[in-house]
């Protein structure tokens, strides 16, 4: 359960249109990957939905949590 209301929830910092075209690049090419690679060498197979669910994980971590240490921040 959420414990902090919607209504109080601050709003995602950065340009979500921007990181949202990102991940699906990224996506994209992942899946362009192991098609490419099955055409090459048939058995391989690929785990794309991993893939994505990794990728939203680094996407929301990487863009909205980890942050580097600057003098007004002890870092993440």
């Amino acid at each position: 359960m959420n414990t902090i209301p919607a209504d109080k929830e601050a709003p995602l910092a950065g340009d979500i249109e921007m990181e949202r075209r990102l991940k699906s690049y990224a996506r994209w090419n992942a899946m362009a990957m192991v098609v490419n690679a099955n055409r090459a060498h048939s058995g391989l197979g690929g785990h794309i939905s991993t893939y994505a669910s990794a990728a939203t994980l680094y996407e929301v971590g990487f863009n909205h949590f980890f942050r580097a240490r600057t003098p007004e921040f002890a870092g993440t």
